[in-house]
């Protein structure tokens, strides 16, 4: 019989954060084929809610540039290759020949890019409450 340590999921939960990449959600709703799925989607209210919860919880909070290029980069090897249209769900690396899920791909890049970004700094407001300050 294996014998397993528990986990102590307390300490664990204490180191995460969240990574989200700033996307042009009024542009893209000017789109007039993916204007009602894009709104009924409700991505404001969903970054309102993770920088709510980050607040309270003390985790960082971080927010990657819409200029980023996440899903045109290959996370394994670093090979750039461009701009893809969004009906293309899969693509090879013509590098290293790995194939990528095109959102998964994106997810570890917004994951790499969010390690380098300098955290959102964080001061007490006078109510003793932890908020982060408002970028310039």
């Amino acid at each position: 019989m294996v014998e397993v340590e528990p986990v102590d999921i307390d300490a664990k939960n204490q180191s995460i954060g969240i990574d989200l990449e700033d996307l042009n959600v009024s542009g893209m709703v000017k789109n007039r084929k993916l204007a009602r799925s894009i709104s009924l989607q409700g991505w404001r209210e969903f970054r309102t809610l993770c920088e709510a919860k980050s607040e309270k919880l003390s985790r960082d909070f971080r927010v990657i540039s819409r200029w980023k290029p996440t899903s045109q980069v290959c996370s394994e090897c670093g090979y750039k290759w461009g701009k893809l249209d969004l009906k293309v769900r899969t693509v090879q690396c013509l590098n290293c020949g790995i194939e990528h899920d095109r959102d998964e791909n994106a997810s570890k890049n917004i994951n790499k890019v969010s390690h380098c970004v300098a955290r959102v700094p964080r001061v007490v407001a006078s109510g003793g409450r932890d908020r982060a300050l408002p970028r310039l």
